[in-house]
């Protein structure tokens, strides 16, 4: 019985059998058979070979290069190699190719970009509006309180008798169902990180970061490309903006009730960016944000690390925990930004919204810098604690050998050295120039430069 192949007249023809086998040789997975009934095609083959490795209990993805063994009963995935897991896996970008020209075109340019800017506008919409319902409910609460007390203040007569209508009104005041506290707030941001890497796409498109601190970490110790980090962070930024521009339009009514000077109170600001408390000094208020920062990088390293052999059907779960004992252990202070996105995004609505500048910008002693550099170096911190204790891949700087060291060096040293020659090159056909308006000599000059650059180049190749 003879595996599906293509014919002379390029027609695909099916075996006899209803199954077969599929295997990935790369790591000696065999997967459940299936039925080739609908299978008529290369194309279906290939997306089929995708379905069922995307469905195979590994945390590794494969890329669509697919090749059919001489093995009967079986569908060999050979020449494959494993790809991040950000990337979609093939049956989605078949099926994404074949579409209209946005369908096409998002796919090819901007996938990345929208995942980022829609995961962390969800995000911020779902973390702001609790902390927006909670503390505005309870404001409305402390006013119906009081409200409910006013007449006890006045000692005449006529007002206590009205003391039994007063305490029932204080009862139904006391007994009414708070609409959140901290709590309510921590879980709600945990939920919001987790919601807002579904609406990114999880790990398939742009590994949900939704923060740019994480964005900079995957850079530096995972071989992220760098060319997408201005990118990445431009979309969470704007995310966050929109997302806080949103909130504050749904709640606006509710803020403009609880809040008479909503413009000036920092209260309402602290609903959308973080302020820390005002016994804190900057020196408490960077310890702070760098620790928040640092647990939250190590905890997200250790949590994708791939060698760990964990099943990432459970990170999001993972990740909840994770915010959550965050917000729960470390929020007091400063209120635990941990990402430069989720605070400036915000804090620039709120400056076109036309809050009140100093509040923004000032008080503090110019607080707002530090949810801006803090969390990234604490970040960055937390990553080469992690790297240096537990992780084992050679993606990181930390456990490169020492070749690759030295090959970073030279690479490094060749550029200075370009950029330097040409430096002087410029400068001497610029003085030749003015020297000689002819330009005679120039050309000369020129060709001399560039063959002792280029006999230095090969110096240093030759040494390193």
């Amino acid at each position: 019985m003879d595996i599906p192949k293509e014919t002379d007249n390029n027609q695909w023809t099916m075996p006899d059998c209803k199954e077969f086998t599929v295997k990935n040789e790369n790591y000696d997975l065999e997967m459940q058979s299936v039925e080739l009934d609908k299978y008529d095609s290369k194309q279906d083959f290939k997306i089929l070979g995708a379905s069922l490795l995307s469905n195979c209990q590994t945390t590794s993805m494969f890329s669509d290069e697919y090749l059919i063994s001489s093995d009967p009963n079986t569908l060999s995935i050979q020449n494959t190699h494993p790809i991040k897991e950000e990337d979609q896996d093939a049956a989605v970008l078949n099926l994404a190719n074949q579409g209209n020209f946005w369908c096409r075109f998002r796919n090819l340019y901007l996938k990345e970009i929208l995942a980022e800017f829609l995961g962390t506008m969800v995000m911020i919409m779902f973390g702001s509006g609790v902390v927006c319902q909670v503390l505005a409910s309870s404001k409305i609460e402390e006013q119906l309180f009081k409200k409910a007390i006013n007449p006890a203040s006045n000692k005449t007569g006529e007002d206590y008798m009205a003391l039994p209508s007063m305490i029932e009104t204080l009862g139904s005041v006391n007994l009414r169902t708070p609409n959140g506290t901290y709590v309510n707030i921590a879980l709600g941001w945990a939920s919001a990180v987790v919601l807002g890497y579904f609406a990114a796409g999880g790990a398939s498109i742009s590994g949900a970061h939704m923060n740019p601190s994480i964005t900079i970490c995957s850079t530096i110790f995972r071989k992220f490309p760098l060319k997408k980090v201005p990118g990445y962070i431009f979309a969470q930024l704007l995310g966050a903006f929109t997302g806080a521009l949103v909130i504050f339009m749904y709640y606006q009514p509710v803020i403009e009730f609880a809040y008479v000077d909503w413009k000036d109170n920092e209260i309402v600001a602290s609903m959308f960016c973080v302020f820390p408390r005002p016994f804190l000094s900057i020196r408490r208020q960077f310890i702070s944000e760098f620790i928040s920062g640092a647990i939250l990088q190590l905890g997200i390293f250790s949590m994708t690390n791939q060698y760990n052999k964990a099943s990432t059907d459970l990170f999001p779960m993972w990740l909840f925990l994770l915010i959550f004992g965050i917000m729960s252990s470390m929020g007091y202070q400063t209120g635990t930004a941990m990402n430069l996105a989720r605070d400036l995004g915000p804090r620039l609505t709120l400056h076109v919204l036309g809050f009140n500048k100093a509040l923004l910008w000032n008080d503090h002693n110019y607080f707002f810098w530090v949810p801006l550099v803090a969390p990234i170096l604490g970040a960055v911190t937390g990553s080469l604690i992690y790297d240096l204790f537990i992780f084992q891949g050679q993606e990181s700087p930390v456990n490169w050998p020492f070749k690759t060291y030295c090959q970073v060096f030279s690479k490094f040293r060749i550029i200075q050295l370009k950029k330097r020659e040409k430096k002087k090159i410029g400068s001497i056909v610029e003085y030749a120039e003015v020297t000689n308006p002819n330009g005679e000599g120039i050309q000369e000059n020129n060709s001399n430069f560039q063959e002792g650059f280029l006999s230095t180049q090969k110096q240093t190749s030759l040494s390193s």
